[in-house]
Order: structure tokens, then C-alpha cells, then sequence
């Protein structure tokens, strides 16, 4: 699995980045708005914690500025009815300690805030 990736960022969309390691190879990485948002120019070095999601027909990788972000990535979608996209959703738009201290309060009216998280999916959150 790709856990980590550090190179030159080529390019930059609304939800991925493309980042070309030294050995000249192109990785896209699906990233949150959140990380969009504290990346560097295209055309500097950047350093992505990265989650590999392999399925039959398809691996996509997931990238993070930093670990607390991927722990929450992975740990919010093992939750049933949490997938990868709304994951990313969540990491993308709560700050990890808020969206720790919004599930220990069981904010249930605030998480379903997260755009795609509804009421259901957030009292399991908190549940699970």
C-alpha cells in the first residue's frame, strides 16, 4: 500500500492533485477542500500522507496534509454508511478535534450540518 508520497505538485483541481515523485511517475491523489486550501503553488514540493482504497475496478488514493486527518479518513469510514466520498466530506470540512468533541457530545443536529451526512448516518457516527 502507498502510505506516503512526496514530490512536485503539478496540478490542482477541486477534489485532486496531481504529484509527480522522483522517479518521474504521476500519482492523482483525491484530496478534501480543507487540504486544498493549505497546499503549496503548483509547482513545489509537497509531501501527501496517503490512504490506497483498492477495489476490483479501480485503486484511488486519498491524501492528507497530515496523519490526524488520514486517522479521522479511516476511522469515520469504517462507520456503516460512511464510503470514501462523504469521509472526505468530513475531513474536509470539520477540524479533527472539533469533530472528535461534536461526536462526544452526540451533536447530531451539527454534524448533519457536513454536506451529504444526514441525521441517521450522524447518530450512528456517534454510536459507532
Amino acid at each position: 500500500m502507498i502510505g506516503r508520497l512526496r514530490g512536485k505538485l503539478l496540478a490542482q483541481e477541486p477534489d485532486l492533485v496531481l504529484l509527480e515523485t522522483a522517479a518521474g511517475v504521476g500519482y492523482e491523489v483525491r484530496v478534501a477542500p480543507r487540504t486544498l486550501v493549505g497546499l503549496p503553488p503548483v509547482g513545489s514540493e509537497l509531501t501527501l500522507h496517503v490512504h490506497t482504497q483498492v477495489r476490483e475496478d479501480a485503486i484511488t488514493l486519498y491524501g492528507f496534509l497530515d496523519e490526524q486527518d488520514r486517522s479521522v479518513f479511516r476511522t469515520v469510514q469504517g462507520v456503516t454508511g460512511i464510503g470514501p466520498k462523504l469521509a472526505m466530506a468530513i475531513v474536509g470540512t470539520v477540524e479533527p478535534t472539533a469533530l472528535v468533541a461534536a461526536i462526544a457530545r452526540e451533536d447530531i443536529p451539527g454534524l448533519s450540518k457536513i454536506p451529504g451526512l444526514g441525521k441517521k448516518t450522524a447518530a450512528r457516527l456517534c454510536l459507532e
